[in-house]
């Protein structure tokens, strides 16, 4: 599950409860010897499926690395040839006190590129779903993963009711 923090809180929360009884989410919190860019972007290549929430928060950009963390994991997924589902959310449903425009914490440049690029229809770019709120956002994550190859509206191929059943990864 791969987002901006504080901002996309009530999203991020929205794509764990749909994902949480199907997929075990991985989130890079922790302990690591690698810097915090390497060891997501190995999380996320270890994942079965890649999930992106993007809002008007460009994120945290490491030293020497030129793009965001959340932008990193995106490349990796691809370079990976991950199934990338990308959701973004709607600019009016933003609140200014949630932008990098306002916080200052980067150009918001930076945003509007990423989020143009995401919107490009570039043939390596999966195709992003718009939301506005975190329910939107639940019924839109349901929907894309139904559509899922091995997937049907009954949810993923592997059976999640006994402890020991494998579950798939979600960056």
């Amino acid at each position: 599950l791969s987002s901006t923090l504080d901002d996309l809180e009530d999203a991020r929360r929205a794509v764990k409860e749909v994902l949480g009884g199907q997929y075990a989410v991985v989130e890079s919190y922790e302990a690591d010897p690698r810097p915090l860019w390497e060891s997501c972007v190995a999380d996320v290549a270890s994942c079965a499926i890649y999930v992106g929430i993007v809002g008007l928060r460009y994120g945290f950009v490491p030293p020497e690395q030129g793009k965001s963390i959340t932008e990193l994991e995106f490349d990796a997924a691809l370079a990976a040839r991950l199934p990338c589902y990308v959701f973004v959310r709607d600019a009016d449903a933003i609140p200014a006190s949630r932008t990098d425009l306002y916080t200052k914490e980067n150009d918001p440049a930076l945003i509007e590129a990423f989020r143009v690029r995401l919107s490009s229809g570039a043939n390596e770019i999966p195709r992003p779903a718009r939301f506005t709120t975190a329910d939107d956002l639940k019924v839109k994550v349901l929907k894309a993963l139904q559509r899922q190859p091995g997937q049907g509206a009954a949810g993923p191929a592997v059976d999640g009711s006994s402890p020991e059943a494998p579950q798939p990864d979600a960056a």
